[in-house]
């Protein structure tokens, strides 16, 4: 269905990019042929690596540096979502990809004068081992602050432009009420009360049916929360596939460099976020997208308890401590669609506030307004068939019209994405879904300039 495709590109988001190590080996050249990064989907020989998994993280204006014979040979961005179900030609196995735009480094960082600099980062889950040596795998996390080092250490190396312009770019700091509020277009009482209930709580979860601006509205209030201190936002995304090991903490393969596999407790997403929010004290807010769409009994473990007494310590199985940060804060985003909110553990219910978002039809009407087009005949067949739908979680939302040149690509819209929907929904009710058709609808959705 669409809405489990569409992200929040509508909105021109600034934020931190994440930065990436790729060991890639033999396959540079090739891979930077085709400009992506690759990995399995499948187990390989019996086994799956974490690190092959971390590519499903990896977003649009991500930063990659692609290391092989043991120098960073290129730098990229990340210039499209993660592909699934993509074959690699040569081995024909299944797997996903990113799309990337390759710069050559000249001369190449030769990486073994400055191991003893990357070993003192102590990145988790980084490309360097505790022996000092650059692990085996292909993709591990690197971070901003460790790239401008590099660039700090390396003036003579020609880097890209694109690298200076996110350096120079300011990313949501100081985000004032005002601007939350017009970006939004949510009632400034609403979002008032939305600010108590997540600093009252600690944790929240925006629900609602897809395509309202879950995620981008999560975010802005994240950013306004930091205000102007030195706290900082991280998003991931829950998967069925997400567990307790992947969030809290697990055992883990390691393999050093002369091939020796080895059995590691490593710290999950939660337990590093914390650690970071630890050092600094400022608000920091973690945003779980689709936090629905994982076991979240399982996936939080402890962390249930930890949340709602945040001054007592709870002991992990490996003797640590989990303990939540007074300055840490959680916002959740759910689509009612995939899921009702019934099926959600009371145990989880009461540690966070739930905050109901709607179509906002405001917002889609300011956007195109401030083009020149009055959208008003749209907005009244959506409101149409919302109320054929009747059941507020699984009605049409705004973000599939949020897009600049609507009045090009609205009939596409229309036909591969609302159309398809309202057959399913309505499959047994074909005059609703001759009502709908583009057909039928299309003189009363022509945007007016």
């Amino acid at each position: 269905m669409w809405w489990r495709i569409m992200h929040d590109c509508s909105y021109p988001l600034q934020k931190e990019p994440k930065v990436w190590w790729v060991n890639q080996g033999e396959l540079i050249e090739e891979e930077h042929k085709e400009g992506i990064i690759w990995t399995p989907i499948q187990p390989v020989n019996g086994r799956f690596y974490y690190y092959w998994g971390n590519i499903i993280e990896v977003e649009e204006g991500d930063i990659l540096l692609h290391y092989a014979k043991g120098k960073i040979q290129y730098v990229s961005q990340v210039i499209s979502p993660v592909e699934e179900f993509k074959p690699k030609a040569d081995l024909g196995e299944m797997g996903r990809l990113v799309r990337t735009t390759y710069h050559a480094l000249e001369p190449a960082i030769d990486v073994y004068t400055m191991i003893d600099l990357l070993k003192g980062l102590k990145i988790e889950q980084g490309p360097v081992d505790q022996q000092g040596r650059i692990k085996p795998g292909y993709l591990y996390r690197f971070h901003l602050d460790a790239l401008r080092l590099l660039k700090q250490t390396h003036p003579q190396t020609k880097w890209p432009e694109f690298l200076e312009r996110i350096e120079g770019k300011k990313f949501l700091t100081n985000y004032t009420f005002e601007e939350l509020i017009s970006e939004t277009n949510l009632p400034e009482a609403e979002i008032r009360r939305w600010v108590r209930v997540i600093e009252r709580k600690g944790q929240a979860i925006i629900y609602g049916p897809p395509g309202t601006g879950k995620t981008f509205i999560a975010t802005r209030l994240a950013h306004y929360l930091l205000g102007d201190e030195d706290g900082f936002v991280e998003q991931i995304q829950f998967h069925p596939a997400y567990t307790y090991e992947d969030f809290i903490q697990g055992i883990r393969p390691e393999i050093l460099s002369e091939g020796q596999m080895i059995y590691v407790m490593k710290s999950g997403r939660w337990i590093e976020f914390c650690q970071k929010a630890r050092e600094r004290k400022g608000r920091c807010v973690l945003i779980i997208d689709e936090i629905n769409r994982a076991d979240l009994s399982h996936v939080f473990g402890e962390l249930l308890y930890a949340l709602e007494y945040r001054e007592k310590p709870i002991r992990l199985t490996n003797g640590d401590e989990l303990r939540v940060p007074q300055n840490v804060r959680v916002i959740g985003t759910m689509n009612t669609s995939d899921r009702s909110t019934a099926p959600i553990d009371f145990a989880l219910r009461r540690r966070f506030a739930f905050l109901r978002l709607s179509p906002n039809f405001l917002r889609l009407k300011e956007f195109h307004q401030q083009r020149g087009y009055s959208v008003d005949g749209l907005i009244q067949i959506l409101k149409q068939l919302n109320q054929q739908i009747g059941h507020e979680d699984n009605m049409v939302g705004i973000s599939p019209f949020l897009v600049e040149n609507l009045e090009e690509i609205i009939e596409d819209i229309w036909k591969t994405e609302i159309e398809p929907f309202v057959e399913d929904y309505f499959f047994d009710q074909p005059n609703i879904v001759h009502q709908f058709q583009w057909e039928q609808i299309q003189k009363w959705v022509k945007l007016d300039p």
